[in-house]
């Protein structure tokens, strides 16, 4: 027995023997969503089961033993970024492990730039590195509001992928686009919100626990192209891990 998610994806591979289990999966599946009436939303995408529970561990696990920058914003200098604490309260550690970067990779390929295809007929070229981040309540952990593609070294992202790294048992920490009201935007675990980079958002503060997640941008091919002539000019700098398509 097969069953697919509303968004054609399989849920649930048992024999007919496990049809009570099927049924609790298609149940839960009902109850994950509800038929509320939406008045105003801003165009965002939010993606559910992007990274599995064990890889998201292996994440925070890697970042905790990382090397943390702290509060990193660009500037569009020389240095891609500049730590700024009034804007940003967020430890980052860069992914470096090959292992681990594939596997992210891999599901952001097969689970995220389809949907982007579908929704907004977006077609990828290149990903950014990929940073694994935390808003800790005792750094007073936030993201101020910012669009992502407003200096020279961030011309070139068209999307920003924000993937939920641990279960919301944190308070604050969410979403928001100020220009689209004052909803809030918090995908569970292993979940994704994906928005253009000139959309102005803000990551509320974290005033209870820790939130984990992984960053990354998209872009196109015209993008890819002027993000490599950046790079050229910044030659002799550590070129972190990112997928080129």
């Amino acid at each position: 027995m097969l069953l697919i998610d509303p968004n054609h994806r399989l849920v649930f591979n048992a024999s007919f023997a496990d049809v009570d289990d099927g049924i609790d999966v298609c149940k839960a599946i009902h109850a994950a969503s509800k038929s509320d009436v939406v008045n105003r939303q801003a165009p965002v995408m939010l993606l559910h089961d992007i990274l599995e529970p064990e890889l998201c561990d292996a994440l925070i696990t890697y970042w905790e033993a990382g090397e943390k920058r702290a509060d990193g914003v660009s500037q569009g200098a020389a240095n891609s970024s500049t730590a700024k604490s009034d804007i940003k309260k967020r430890n980052d550690v860069v992914l470096l492990d090959e292992m681990l970067f594939e596997q992210v990779k891999t599901r952001i390929v097969t689970r995220v730039i389809p949907e982007l295809f579908k929704a907004f007929q977006f077609r990828t070229a290149s990903m950014e590195a990929l940073r694994i981040g935390c808003y800790d309540a005792a750094d007073q952990g936030h993201f101020g509001r910012h669009r992502d593609n407003r200096t020279a070294f961030t011309a070139h992202r068209r999307f920003a992928v924000s993937l939920n790294l641990n279960p919301i048992t944190y308070e604050g920490g969410q979403v928001r686009f100020p220009e689209y009201g004052r909803s809030l935007y918090a995908p569970p675990a292993g979940g994704a919100v994906i928005f253009s980079c000139s959309l102005l958002h803000e990551a509320m503060p974290v005033t209870q626990g820790r939130r984990f997640g992984i960053f990354t941008f998209l872009t196109d091919e015209a993008g890819a192209i002027a993000e490599q002539k950046m790079i050229a000019q910044r030659q002799g700098q550590i070129a972190p891990l990112a997928m080129k398509r």
